[in-house]
């Protein structure tokens, strides 16, 4: 009889390591699933990423987009400056001339002009009119 108690007692055990063993592979199944849901959040992760790199590219090449047409429009508005002040210029010197020949038709004498400049670095023009 004790050989069929020591036997009992060893199915027992080695039920109770079965089922320990069971309980493992169980756990080992659960990582499993745990890793390719891992896995899976990483190739999202890169993927998002790549798309990321896609957005910055698009917004490094916007950025040089954008500062090329401000450089245009610098060269733009320097210009219609440039153009302005000689539209400008031109104007003061036709009136200024229209006003010498008056006075050459008024007083019959050819001016004597002088350029100095004033005190704001820019030229300007004196006629006097001389009798000898």
């Amino acid at each position: 009889m004790i050989k069929k108690a020591e036997l009992k007692a060893k199915n027992a055990k080695l039920e109770a390591e079965n089922i320990e063993y069971i309980k493992l592979k169980v756990k080992i199944a659960k990582l499993e699933v745990k890793n390719i849901e891992y896995n899976r959040l990483k190739i999202k992760i890169a993927k998002l990423e790549a798309e990321n790199a896609k957005f910055e590219i698009k917004y490094i090449k916007l950025k040089a987009k954008n500062a090329e047409l401000e450089a245009e429009n610098a060269e733009l508005l320097k210009s219609l400056i440039e153009e302005y002040m000689k539209k400008l210029e031109s104007k003061k010197n036709r009136k200024f001339q229209t006003s010498i020949q008056i006075a050459k038709e008024i007083l019959n004498e050819e001016p004597i002009t002088k350029y100095h400049p004033s005190f704001l670095n820019r030229l300007e023009l004196d006629a006097f009119f001389q009798k000898y």
